[in-house]
């Protein structure tokens, strides 16, 4: 497990298209050109079509966009389109109701995702916490370059339409932010200069080197519409973010951007259409029978529902995929017993395990068995999820995930405070159900066996092995709280990559009292005034030589807006977006700023913050 190192390579630089144009990246009108794709369908079939990990639209996948279902309050101040939906949206539902409520371009959106998290075209066969990572950040929103990112946006459903704060504030997300900035006067480009600029400034922008040819550190551009100077302060950088922004909208969306042509006609989910004498409801780019008892258990009169025609043109567009069930945990009786309907799947279910779902055999609907036998028979209704189960004389304990029973383990039991929520039920019934491994212990655990002394650290379910004592001690654990589980628990457990040191450890170094954070496979040194500026403190101390392996990474600056100075030098500096900045005199008075609010730092730090802006 030993990661492998290529000494001395490199990657071959591309060449810059001639038709970039840094100053104009995207029109205003194109921006904001909300229909320039035919709803959520056609988004679903652009995302088929690169083959992207967001085409995925199992509940096992969309449970990973963490919408918050059934939190409609929450939705209705995100001004979200659909807040009283059951079951979590597909990606692109989510992309199509976020850019036509704020009136964005979704290809702006799509081209995003690419550009931050290479979401259309990667992350197939990614490690599931590379993969929830990149879904959670999938916009680069809230993720400034000199700090981590943002744990208020943590989420795709909340890169894209933001969140509220303990204190129930609203912070915008990444689609109407985008749009704000478009619709300012004057546009709202990136802070340069002690002020936001503006369409027609010319700003000076860092680059990223490494990727294309002839790139220069530092580039001049002047802002031409209020689209490019929306992206610009979004990512500030030509090279590689906005570069990469107007290339892929170019080779995906073409440079006429009026409306993507998406052949057959558009169905959303849940349209009915008319097809060959046969009602069907549209799902997923699917199309699912409704016979004529699902018709009358929902209530659907195809009269007054706005039936759409399903043209024989369009029908290979639609595939017919099984048919419509009722509503989850619709309760129906036939003259064989009692079933459920979960998932459009039907499960057998006893009057015990309706009592325990919460189900009513009182609001159970009749039926014939000939109204329910064309629907996928899903087996034996499992307990509800989350379900705390004991059999009447066996001590095993189990919590049902996934339709499974899993096997709790003393230490799992007493973590999850589960004494109060076992469940006695007949142990024929328990031997019914499919049992599936074990609960894994609390993410931040760590654990061993007794025939292994190798430490894991438990995180997002899998373990993952703690290839030292230098990252064991970023964790803030001592060896008394390394957790020993049996070999057969500890082998039930995904084993994942190697941990990393605890990103944001905040430590100091013993041999000289200086302070580092250990951020992003780095550490990055601050110095004593940026430490009570910030009002940062250690987590851990380490020696010298144990961190010696660790790469140094840019220093941690001041805040924006100091002022400050080297002790052996009169030149004033001030930090702005993250770039210190001289002052001439004249400056220093026109912006009415005062010498007793100038900080003096000794020249060695000076030094280093210096050379870490011209690297």
């Amino acid at each position: 497990m030993t990661p492998l190192l290529l000494p001395n390579s490199a990657l071959a630089a591309l060449p810059v298209s001639r038709d970039f144009n840094p100053n104009n990246l995207i029109s205003d009108s194109d921006f904001r050109n909300s229909r320039s794709m035919n709803g959520a369908a056609a988004i679903q079939k652009f995302l088929q079509d690169k083959n992207s990990i967001l085409a995925n639209t199992n509940s096992s996948f969309t449970s990973l966009l963490k919408e918050p279902v059934g939190n409609s309050s929450l939705k209705t101040t995100l001004e979200d389109p659909s807040t009283n939906n059951t079951t979590p949206r597909s990606a692109a539902e989510l992309i199509w109701d976020a850019s036509a409520h704020s009136g964005i371009n979704p290809q702006v959106i799509l081209v995003k995702l690419h550009k931050e998290q290479s979401l259309i075209g990667g992350h197939h066969g990614s490690a599931p916490d590379r993969l929830q990572r990149a879904l959670d950040f999938s916009m680069g929103f809230g993720c400034p370059d000199t700090a981590p990112c943002g744990e208020l946006y943590r989420g795709f459903y909340y890169q894209l339409f933001g969140n509220v704060d303990a204190e129930n504030n609203r912070y915008l997300g990444a689609a109407k932010s985008l749009m704000r900035s478009l619709e300012t006067p004057g546009g709202r480009g990136p802070f340069y200069n002690g002020k936001v600029s503006k369409v027609g400034d010319v700003i000076v922008l860092s680059n990223t080197l490494g990727g294309y040819e002839g790139v220069q550190s530092q580039q001049t551009i002047t802002l031409a519409n209020s689209a490019t100077a929306a992206l610009y302060r979004y990512t500030p950088h030509v090279f590689n973010g906005n570069y990469n922004f107007w290339r892929y909208m170019n080779e995906w969306f073409g440079s006429g951007r009026t409306t993507v042509d998406t052949g057959p006609q558009v169905f959303d989910n849940g349209s009915i259409v008319e097809y060959n004498r046969e009602y069907f409801m549209i799902q997923d780019g699917k199309r699912l029978a409704i016979s004529d008892f699902v018709m009358k258990a929902r209530n659907i009169n195809p009269k007054f529902s706005s039936a759409g025609t399903l043209s024989r043109r369009d029908a290979s567009s639609y595939p017919e995929e099984g048919r419509l069930g009722l509503m989850d945990n619709t309760v129906v009786k036939t003259e064989q017993g009692y079933y459920v309907f979960v998932g459009n799947k039907i499960f057998a279910a006893t009057e015990a395990l309706l009592a325990q779902r919460g189900l009513s055999v009182f609001t159970a609907l009749t039926a014939k068995q000939s109204d329910i036998q064309d629907f996928e028979d899903g087996g034996l209704l499992p307990p509800q999820e989350g379900s705390v189960l004991r059999g009447v004389n066996g001590p095993a304990v189990y919590v049902v995930e996934n339709a499974q029973l899993r096997l709790v383990s003393a230490l799992v039991f007493a973590q999850r405070n589960l004494a109060g929520k076992v469940q006695i039920i007949p142990d024929a019934e328990l031997d019914k159900y499919p049992k599936g491994g074990f609960v894994p212990p609390l993410d931040g655990t760590m654990v061993k066996s007794p025939s292994d002394p190798t430490v894991s650290l438990i995180a997002d379910r899998i373990k993952r092995p703690i290839p030292s004592v230098l990252v064991f001690k970023t964790y803030g654990k001592t060896f008394a709280d390394i957790q020993t589980i049996s070999d057969d628990e500890l082998t039930a457990i995904p084993t994942g990559a190697l941990a990393e040191a605890r990103d944001n450890t905040y430590y100091r170094v013993s041999d000289n009292n200086e302070l580092y954070v250990f951020r992003n496979g780095s550490r990055h040194f601050i110095s004593a005034f940026v430490a009570r500026q910030r009002g940062i403190t250690p987590d851990v101390t380490f020696t010298a030589a144990e961190v010696s392996s660790w790469p140094e990474g840019e220093p941690i600056l001041p805040k924006d807006g100091t002022l400050i100075k080297a002790n052996n030098s009169p030149a004033v500096y001030i930090v702005e977006g993250g770039q210190f900045k001289a002052l001439s005199g004249e400056s220093f008075k026109s912006r009415g700023l005062s010498f007793s609010n100038v900080n003096s730092v000794p020249a060695a730090e000076m030094d280093k913050y210096i050379a870490a802006q011209a690297s």
